[in-house]
């Protein structure tokens, strides 16, 4: 029979969220809180036998007395799971209050500096697990080592990087492939890898279960694996509250902003407006005399979206002779730019958008920096 393992990682509990107001920052905090209920819930719906979170389960070394009660009372709920934590260098087990809270929960194991085996008798099953214990870790504790026990199925959690020489538990492909385990569950990068192989050692980053900000796009969530000796299925199961996404919209040629609403609206499509965060990118070529008022613009779409945010890379329509033929000083500056664009002196975009600027400046007598 297979043992069924759930594996999640990079949580990051109690973010700081600094930049938000207090409302808006226990608003992201709670979010937070709340997808762990939902892979608790996974948990019980799908007879979950091993729970790992490798590391970084909390994202300050003071974790709150209010998300310290939330954990217990959660991790209660499943009393028959066997919870295995490693630190990471977000909490690293010296310096973090909220491991030395939750190992003495019956059921939860948090691993310290040095490689520990748990045998759980009952599922014929090693877990094996190291963890941060101050912010930095750059022995390669995977280095040399291999499974002492080839007739058990063999798992390890653990935070690190895939780098032979990071300062954050260098692992390498190698190091994976001589190890022999049946699976090795890391924490730290947090875009998801999928289920990957080295020799006959599966191992993955499920990346984080809740993206944070537009640097950590897309949905997020957790691999439920089926592990028995010798082989591993993986399934992505889907936990965030809210995902963070971007799109590109293309308005060339548009005008007004009734237009631009509609094709934001039309292009986007997922009916989930009032739910995730957006960052529109506004791309391709528009007329010289359309300036576009982004602020404008917001007000006619923040109606229909949870969060929005709006960048301009829109580039102006230029008559390049046209405008030589004026004989002004706009003249002068646009040709100026333009033969930079051609000698390859600067990135074509920005050259564009000094071009952008410059006319701006030029006609309006300011800069449209929205």
């Amino acid at each position: 029979m297979p043992v069924r393992v759930l594996h999640c990682a990079d949580i990051h509990l109690d973010t700081a969220f600094s930049y938000l107001s207090n409302t808006l920052k226990e608003n992201r905090q709670e979010e937070l809180r709340e997808v762990f209920s939902n892979i608790i819930k996974i948990i019980k719906e799908r007879q979950v036998q091993i729970f790992l979170i490798a590391g970084d389960f909390f994202d300050v070394e003071n974790v709150t007395s209010n998300t310290l009660y939330f954990l217990k009372r959660k991790l209660s709920e499943i009393k028959d799971v066997h919870v295995f934590i490693t630190p990471g260098n977000h909490d690293p087990y010296m310096l973090s209050n909220g491991h030395k809270d939750l190992e003495t929960l019956d059921n939860v194991h948090i691993f310290k500096n040095e490689i520990e085996k748990i045998y759980i008798e009952e599922l014929n099953v090693n877990v094996y697990g190291f963890g941060f214990m101050e912010k930095y870790s750059n022995k390669p504790m995977l280095r040399d080592f291999q499974i002492e026990d080839e007739n058990s199925i063999n798992i390890m959690v653990t935070h690190g990087d895939i780098s032979s020489d990071s300062v954050y538990n260098p692992i390498t492909l190698e190091d994976i492939k001589n190890s022999k385990l049946d699976y090795l569950a890391l924490g730290h990068i947090h875009k998801g890898t999928g289920l990957l192989k080295e020799g006959d050692s599966y191992w993955a980053y499920p990346g984080n279960p809740q993206g944070r900000s537009f640097n950590e796009v897309g949905e997020k969530g957790v691999l439920l694996l089926d592990i028995t000796k010798g082989y591993c299925s993986c399934e992505f199961i889907k936990t965030s509250v809210r995902d963070y996404l971007i799109y590109d919209i293309d308005i060339s040629d548009m005008g007004d902003y009734g237009e631009i609403t509609d094709k934001i609206i039309k292009d986007i499509d997922n009916m989930e407006y009032d739910k995730n965060y957006y960052r529109i990118i506004l791309k391709g070529k528009i007329e010289e005399g359309f300036k576009i008022s982004m602020k404008s613009l917001f007000i006619k779409l923040q109606n229909h979206f949870h969060h929005i945010e709006l960048v301009d890379e829109t580039k102006y329509k230029i008559d390049i002779e046209k405008i030589k033929e004026s004989k002004t000083l706009k003249a002068l500056v646009i040709t100026e730019l333009f033969k930079l664009k051609l000698e390859d002196q600067f990135e074509e975009e920005i050259i564009d958008l000094a071009v952008k600027y410059s006319l701006d400046a030029l006609d309006n007598g300011q800069v449209n920096i929205e």
